[in-house]
């Protein structure tokens, strides 16, 4: 009975450790940024109906976790996004990016999207980054994406894609210190080539970024120490 109560005191001494550790993530700022360029040049006129001459720039900023959204058009009418959410008790940050245009069939224009975001931490120790990434494509074209992580004027990671290219998830190791991570992405209607495609669309790209706590040496070297002495409690 002794030796059962000091292995459960050995385990809660290293569950006390790691899950106080748990804590070391502050966020510094955020910010995001959707820009949307529609250009309606008559195009087709009278075949398709195109018959206006209409120019529209929106760019939407905001300096806070949810998102920016540039609206632009009327009919079709398009929105490009950027969005960061954050979960888990700030252990888990989601980026969703991306553009929706309706249907052109009727009168075909021009959408052009820029993506941006932000986010700069600090972490109190060394701790996991795993991301990923997960694409929902329809008509729109996503591209000339990036995932950048710098700690003050250092690269420490970058990750280059498009929805053609898509990269995979990685995971890196990151001391203590302030790093910003920036996401960035470029969208546009599918119009273009021979056979153009003017149905609406609706693509988007969630970038997922969790954190997780390396237990400290002393933490695992207990928590092996607590594996012992509840293994030789089964056996007496």
């Amino acid at each position: 009975m002794k030796h059962s109560m000091k292995t459960m005191l050995a385990v809660g001494s290293v569950l006390a450790t790691t899950v106080s550790a748990f804590g070391g993530i502050h966020v510094r700022s955020v910010f995001s940024e959707a820009s949307l360029r529609y250009e309606n040049d008559g195009f087709g006129v009278p075949f398709f109906g195109g018959s206006e001459d209409e120019h529209e720039y929106v760019v939407d900023r905001r300096s806070t976790l949810g998102a920016a959204r540039a609206e632009a058009g009327d009919d079709p009418a398009g929105t490009a996004w950027s969005s960061v959410g954050r979960y888990d008790d700030g252990m888990r940050y989601t980026v969703s990016q991306g553009l929706s245009y309706g249907s052109m069939y009727s009168d075909p224009v021009d959408f052009t999207g820029m993506m941006y975001s932000t986010l700069v931490l600090t972490i109190d120790h060394e701790m996991q980054l795993d991301y990923s990434f997960a694409w929902s494509m329809n008509s729109a074209r996503l591209t000339n994406g990036s995932f950048e992580i710098r700690r003050g004027s250092d690269t420490v990671h970058r990750r280059i894609y498009d929805a053609i290219d898509p990269a995979a998830g990685a995971s890196i190791l990151l001391g203590p210190g302030t790093y910003s991570l920036t996401f960035r992405l470029r969208g546009s209607e599918a119009s273009g080539g021979m056979f153009p495609d003017w149905s609406s669309g609706n693509s988007r790209l969630l970038t997922t970024v969790n954190f997780s706590t390396i237990p400290a040496p002393g933490a695992l070297a207990l928590l092996g120490l607590a594996g012992c002495a509840w293994r030789r409690g089964r056996r007496v």
